[in-house]
């Protein structure tokens, strides 16, 4: 039975000494076998990555690795290791290699020397230096037998001599340490027999007998400690009574093996066999499970303990300084450094900015420079910030305030606490001529801007005082005309160096089509989407608006391809494209180019490529892409969506939603699937700090996104996303007077607040698990009471996936957490938007004027219903 532990016990304040070991790591040999086999690993909030990743960021800075001669299916030889060594390298980690050697080999005094000497230069050749290399591995009982057996300690002796000229003789430089490695180091008399009582105090003393004996350098490179034991072969050792079996006690044993090793002259390393070889809990032993992940590789709470955030430093520093070095960490950073002890846990629990700082984070916020009024404290902000995230977590809204608006509408947006709309002119006129904006709730009210000319779409950013209208050249149809104006005088703008963009494409646009220009500003960055729906193709053209000058041009490689786009942040775009009648792969493409800042007057200029591309998987051959992608998202970041003593803004998107249509074009079906993706853009970013290239679907989509099944084709042009927040409402039967309205948040962290069920029968809960499995949680009514206050919450984890079989190649796993939250209550409206405190209802009806016998009446609907956030 190998007692185990993955890393010194460095997350806990008694660990001083485990802080000093010079590698902490873990045998991870068969991650590439087990990740073949589909395994993966995940951190406790169900975001999946690299098991290596994983290691070095839980506090690990060495991997082992044992490498075999020649095994029948590949697995652990020589280039098995040199793939995961590379990965492990990346990570920053050193290499530790064991190398096993053939009892076969005709001659194994030379055949010691010449493969060792191979193996090394192969490494340094594919530029790994391995920190240290085991010549042989528990070579108690000798090695390369017969020869080598314990017969003869002078045939061991030589062996074991040419093997460490083979790396003494290698390309590596520096040259890493040669290690022998020995088995049951609990029996010192076994281990001063070489240079069965499992104690502590056997393993204390007999480390200690070897470092005085030997005076080298001394590494634990096998041990572990189980969570399950049912029925053990042999009893634990009596001074392990007290430390349980359970992930507990593995940060237990940590703490104990660590601190002899560490309290050892020359005691060094400490490595944990095979922590998340999944399907063999047992490694070898008589315990049911000895592994620091779950069956679906999720790290378990032992994890906590290999933090390296506890060092003898951190003692003397006062608590003051320690809050200035958290301030400059990340979240979750500071969480890990709050469990390691209790002063750790005090100073960040009484610290009011830390707290605020979490809860900023946790919910993707950040306070607007210069928003704050007097008297604004971080007390008083971070009371604010969690009224208003419990506020959506129960969807406690007022109203419906209804307003008003002249005209039939027929494009809308919402601004900084502003519903602002168009309708058409003229019926001779190709577009609208005026904007309407009303407040949402406390904002100034503004008066009607009317222009000159019409315009087919428009974008309004009042905090810059900007107004953008696209149109079409109607004299020559391959041109398109950008003006800048101001949002309160709808003259020129006054910063716009060239307020008139004229852009030439090389094909006719269609003036005719609803959306044909989509427009998006951040801060001085203005992007140009044009679609050519009969290619169809698309070009994206990124300007200054104040400059005037085009920065950069995106179109597909192809020349045919479509599009949508978003502002991830002030330095990142997204991009969701697809093929043109093809059963391809998807993308989302995301690209941060924005710094290279170029003046140009033509439109002929070099397309940029994007940093990194997320592959959505296959459809089948026989389903085509519809001819329109559409990405919804917002805020857009770094504006105000929630304002209280001071603003709050996000500072990169939060939640991305595509919402898919795959196309049955074959002879004998006609017949369109309708998906909702969505996807977590922290995550996605997470993605593209470890890989910046192509990013296959099986590296990034099953933990990042959740995919629905859906019918609803009215929200595609509705804007329904705000936050992590997506809006829905039940259209089950036609002009009820009130509608059931969902609020599903994809924030993973939210999904794990409070999560009283408060319709817990354990029937609907059968029904919502096949539900959500299936992906028809869209599609599918459930049961509310319509007099209820509190309604409905649903929590849905990673551990419930949604499996996508329809319309893919094969099927499409997904497992983002999220929670919703259902009320009834109310009114219909034609389409529905959101923002940080707002729920819009676009073209409503009053449910007190609905004749459900009679229809609607006569007259198109004109009025906005606002439900306003009560936070």
């Amino acid at each position: 039975m190998r007692l185990a532990t993955l890393l010194p016990a460095l997350a806990l304040c008694a660990e001083r000494a485990a802080a000093a070991l010079q590698y902490k790591g873990a045998d991870i040999s068969s991650l590439l076998m087990l990740e073949g086999q589909g395994k993966t690993y995940k951190w406790t909030d169900g975001y999946v990555e690299g098991f290596e990743w994983i290691l070095q960021k839980s506090g690990a800075n060495s991997v082992r690795q044992r490498v075999w001669v020649n095994p029948s299916d590949g697995v652990y030889n020589l280039d098995y290791n040199v793939k995961l060594a590379k990965r492990v390298k990346a990570t920053g980690m050193s290499v530790y290699l064991d190398l096993h050697y053939s009892d076969t080999w005709a001659d194994p005094a030379i055949s010691v020397y010449q493969y060792t000497l191979s193996v090394c230069n192969r490494f340094a050749s594919e530029g790994v230096n391995p920190a240290i290399v085991s010549i042989g591995n528990e070579i108690r009982a000798g090695l390369l037998w017969p020869l080598g057996g314990t017969s003869s300690y002078y045939n061991i002796a030589s062996l074991l001599h040419s093997a460490a000229w083979g790396v003494k003789d290698s390309k590596l430089n520096p040259k890493p340490k040669i290690m022998i490695h020995l088995d049951n180091g609990w029996d010192s008399g076994t281990q001063l027999w070489w240079y069965k009582t499992a104690y502590l105090g056997s393993l204390k003393y007999s480390l200690g007998q070897l470092a005085s004996t030997y005076g080298k350098q001394l590494v634990v490179a096998e041990t572990n400690w189980p969570v399950s034991c049912p029925n053990p072969q042999y009893k634990f050792p009596s001074d392990t009574s007290s430390i349980p079996i359970s992930a507990a006690g593995q940060a237990t044993w940590i703490k104990n093996v660590a601190s002899i090793v560490a309290g050892t002259p020359g005691g060094v390393g400490l490595y944990y066999w095979e922590p998340g070889w999944v399907g063999n809990g047992g490694l070898g032993s008589s315990c049911a499970d000895n592994l620091m992940v779950d069956s679906s590789g999720k790290i378990r709470s032992s994890f906590n303990a290999m933090t390296p955030v506890v060092s003898h430093g951190l003692v003397i520093l006062s608590d003051e300084i320690i809050v200035k070095i958290l301030h400059s960490c990340r979240y979750l950073e500071i969480l890990q450094f709050a469990i390691t002890c209790k002063r750790h846990h005090s100073i960040v629990a009484e610290t009011i900015s830390l707290q605020l700082q979490i809860e900023l984070e946790l919910n993707n916020l950040e306070v607007v420079t210069g928003s704050g009024t007097f008297g604004s404290n971080y007390a008083l902000i971070l009371e604010e910030l969690r009224r208003y995230r419990n506020a959506w977590l129960d969807l406690d809204i007022g109203g419906p305030l209804q307003k008003s608006m002249n005209g039939q509408m027929v494009k809308w947006k919402l601004s900084e606490g502003y519903y602002v709309a168009v309708s058409l002119g003229r019926a001779d006129d190709f577009g609208p001529h005026s904007l309407q904006s009303i407040p949402l709730s406390d904002s100034v009210p503004r008066d009607p801007l009317s222009f000159k000319r019409p315009f087919h779409e428009f974008y309004v950013d009042y905090a810059q005082d900007l107004v953008v209208l696209a149109n079409v050249k109607m004299q020559n149809k391959q041109y398109g005309q950008i003006e800048l104006l101001s949002a309160e005088t709808g003259l020129f703008h006054p910063l716009a160096r060239c307020p008139l963009l004229i852009l030439r494409v090389d094909f006719k646009i269609n003036f005719t089509r609803y959306e044909t220009f989509f427009l998006s500003v951040m801060h001085n960055l203005l992007a140009i989407q044009i679609d050519d729906d009969r290619t169809p193709s698309y070009e994206l053209l990124i300007f200054d608006w104040k400059l005037g000058t085009l920065i950069n041009r995106i179109r597909p490689n192809s020349g045919c391809g479509m599009s949508d786009f978003a502002f991830l942040d002030k330095d990142r775009l997204v991009l969701v494209s697809g093929p043109v009648n093809e059963s391809t792969d998807s993308h989302i493409n995301a690209s941060s180019e924005f710094t290279h800042w170029a003046h140009i007057t033509t439109h002929r200029c070099g397309s940029i490529q994007p940093n990194s591309n997320f592959r959505i998987s296959g459809n089948r051959r026989s389903l085509w892409l519809s001819n329109s992608l559409q990405l919804r998202a917002g805020p857009v970041p770094g504006y105000t969506t929630y304002s209280k003593s001071v603003g709050f803004a996000h500072p990169h998107v939060s939640t991305l939603c595509l919402p898919l249509i795959l196309e049955d074009l074959s002879e004998d079906s006609i017949e369109d699937i309708t998906f909702k993706i969505f996807v977590d853009v922290e995550r996605l970013l997470r993605c593209m700090e470890n890989d910046s290239s192509v990013i296959p679907w099986s590296k990034w989509g099953p933990h990042t996104t959740r995919w629905f099944l859906d019918e609803n084709r009215v929200d595609t042009w509705s804007r329904f996303m705000s936050g992590f927040r997506y809006i829905r409402l039940d259209t089950g039967g036609f002009l009820r007077p009130l509608y059931d309205l969902s609020v599903f948040d994809f924030n993973p962290w939210n999904a794990r607040q409070r999560d009283t069920d408060y319709l817990g029968t354990a029937e609907y809960r059968d029904e919502l698990k096949e539900v959500v499995s299936k992906g028809t949680r869209l599609i599918t009514p459930i049961p509310t009471d319509s007099q209820g206050s509190r309604g409905l919450v649903e929590i849905i984890d990673s551990d419930l996936p949604t499996v996508i079989s329809r319309g893919f190649k094969t099927p499409v796993v997904s497992s983002l957490p999220y929670r919703v939250v259902t009320k009834s209550q109310t009114s219909w409206a034609e389409g529905w938007t959101v923002d940080g405190q707002h729920i819009v209802g676009i073209n409503a009806i009053d449910p007190d004027s609905v004749d459900t016998t009679d229809g609607l009446g006569e007259g198109p609907p004109s009025k906005v219903v606002i439900y306003k956030l009560q936070a």
